[in-house]
């Protein structure tokens, strides 16, 4: 891990910390066993478990109780953790090592069975990086959230043929600044099943995709392909469709014959030049998200919106205006992980001047399309996102994804 940590361990107290809920230890500490009890079954009768950003330990402890009364397996457990004050929790025990340590610094050759962990979640930029003394290049090739980084240290610490098991976010999975992040768990890992929830409200305060992931790291000279499954609760973990993944981890060149945007305008920045409607005045209608429905209706009747539904030409500039035929998407999904539903509409360029708020993706066409064809293609488009974003915990529609997604449409 190519991380420089110069800033000292107090700069990580409280950093992205969301304990886990008592009520979610039994569940995660029985997928552990579910996960890991045949590659123990192969082992001495004792097993090194690490449990890094630990808390106060609640994981550690929970999983060593269950493998030892289930499985009759001894642990050794290690706990990591940067807040003294919750590593005090920690009763020491004869098989418990207790490091106050900041886990990205430690560069021990140890290696560990199984690793558990519930992560650090915090989105990072540049300030945030260089306070936490991270390298930022290291960052943004990785998706740019602690996180992920924190995965990819727990399988840096984990045995040829050991398991990391984490409670963590599964947005990567469909993220796009997450492609080398995923690339690098496939390098490392022969396998990884993801649990998924639901719900977004797993953690107070939070609302987050979460799951329950397993990755287990390759042994020597394994070179097969990384095998995915996935599955919501109630739901058997299955075989995560690769297809489109393929074409966003190859970066396929192949141009679309669509240009998607985000609508350009910020509707609170623009506030002097939004207007009601006035049949005495020729002004361009502004889409919101609001006014893009799922059956592919257009409503300008919103009444939130009555008096800001128009924009004045002199508050645009030239690229403002949608000035080809277009697919609107609304950019937050609707519905719920495992169903989400996109909202759409096609507008004609000839109908009425149109431009749309950033809260709207623009994907115009470069061809002459009748409305039939422009509205099939919508819902062409809208099922291949609806399909792709099926497996995700985020309700945000990426437009480079949008992009992939409209190629090939015919």
């Amino acid at each position: 891990m190519n991380l420089l940590n110069q800033k000292g361990i107090d700069k990580w107290q409280g950093v992205g910390v969301y304990p886990t809920p008592f009520n979610l230890l039994d569940d995660f500490s029985e997928f552990v066993l579910s996960k890991v009890s045949k590659r123990m079954n192969s082992k001495n009768n004792s097993i090194e478990l690490l449990d890094i950003f630990s808390g106060d330990g609640r994981i550690g402890k929970s999983v060593s109780e269950i493998i030892r009364s289930k499985n009759g397996v001894n642990t050794n457990v290690t706990f990591i953790e940067a807040m003294r004050t919750s590593l005090k929790l920690i009763k020491p025990k004869p098989n418990f090592t207790i490091l106050h340590q900041n886990v990205f610094e430690i560069k021990s050759t140890k290696k560990y069975d199984i690793v558990v962990s519930n992560p650090p979640y915090l989105v990072l930029n540049s300030n945030t990086s260089e306070s936490l003394g991270i390298d930022w290049n290291f960052a943004k090739k990785y998706s740019k959230n602690l996180y992920a980084l924190s995965i990819l240290k727990g399988l840096e610490m984990c045995s040829d043929d050991g398991a990391l098991v984490v409670i963590a976010p599964f947005g990567y999975l469909r993220g796009y600044e997450s492609i080398k992040f995923k690339e690098k768990i496939e390098e490392e890992c022969s396998e990884v099943i993801i649990k998924a929830s639901p719900l977004r409200t797993l953690f107070e305060g939070v609302n987050q995709d979460i799951g329950f992931q397993c990755f287990y790291k390759r042994s020597k000279g394994d070179k097969s392909p990384t095998y995915w499954s996935f599955g919501y609760n109630g739901h058997e973990a299955s075989e995560i469709k690769e297809q489109i993944n393929v074409q966003v981890k190859n970066h396929d060149r192949s141009r679309s014959k669509m240009k998607v945007r985000v609508g350009p305008i910020v509707w609170n920045r623009s506030k002097e030049h939004l207007i009601g409607f006035n049949k005495n005045q020729t002004n361009c209608v502004l889409v919101y998200g609001a006014n893009i429905r799922h059956d592919g209706e257009l409503d300008l009747k919103v009444k939130k919106l009555s008096n800001r539904q128009f924009i004045k030409s002199s508050g645009m500039s030239n690229g403002d205006f949608i000035k080809k035929n277009a697919i609107l998407l609304r950019r937050t999904l609707r519905g719920s992980p495992g169903n989400w539903i996109v909202d759409s509409t096609v507008i004609m360029e000839k109908e009425q001047a149109y431009t749309a708020e950033n809260h709207v993706i623009v994907v115009e066409l470069e061809e002459n399309n009748t409305f039939k064809e422009l509205d099939s293609i919508r819902r062409i488009l809208c099922n291949r996102i609806e399909d792709y974003y099926s497996i995700s915990g985020s309700p945000t529609i990426s437009t480079k994804i949008v992009e992939l997604l409209s190629r090939n449409i015919r």
